[in-house]
């Protein structure tokens, strides 16, 4: 199915959806609005079928049910040795790419505390930098009469400014990308 091999539809002669037939009956040519289903349901099971000759179509997988523990090792161990097929539970599998998965979000966790530890020092550092630029300017403030509450609420105020001024630069920027690239995963062929 998933290899387009396999595909269902209801019955096409009961909706009027067959253009014509071979003489044999062998071919039938179908309307191009026949819907095929979407999914696999207990319903339309029956409606399944393969174009082909079943004989020539890829076997890509077996499913084993063992009846114990020692069948399932004899029957790995006998696979294993063949050396032309692979055995792989698929509970493992998933356990595998999943401890892959999490182990790259603990890296991504991790890269993002120290940017994000660098991007706090970085600030400090200018706006310690701008205060110490700013100092004379302060100097004169309180010489004129403004009193210390005044003119920290200054330099908050302009400080909160920069970061507002940020903030809408930044959701600008993500806005603009999401309409841009509205479905970034398909370049990964997600």
């Amino acid at each position: 199915l998933l290899d387009g091999l396999v595909h269902g539809h209801g019955d096409a002669a009961t909706n009027g959806q067959v253009l014509a037939r071979t003489q044999d009956g062998g071919n039938v040519v179908l309307d191009a609005g026949l819907r095929e289903h979407a999914r696999i349901t207990p319903e339309n099971l029956d409606d399944f079928h393969v174009h082909g000759d079943p004989a020539e179509l890829p076997l890509s997988a077996v499913l084993f049910l063992p009846d114990s523990a020692k069948a399932a090792t004899m029957t790995r161990a006998r696979i294993e040795v063949a050396g032309r097929f692979q055995m792989l539970v698929p509970r493992d599998v998933v356990g595998e790419l999943l401890a892959v998965v999490f182990a790259a979000k603990r890296l991504f966790d991790a890269v993002a505390a120290v940017l994000a530890a660098i991007t706090v020092a970085l600030t400090v550092l200018v706006l310690t930098l701008a205060a110490r630029l700013r100092r004379s300017e302060t100097e004169a403030l309180h010489r004129l009469g403004c009193s210390r509450r005044t003119v920290a609420l200054l330099h908050v105020g302009e400080v909160g400014a920069v970061f507002a001024a940020g903030a809408v630069l930044a959701g600008v920027l993500v806005a603009v990308a999401v309409a841009v690239v509205p479905d970034p995963m398909r370049w990964f062929g997600a």
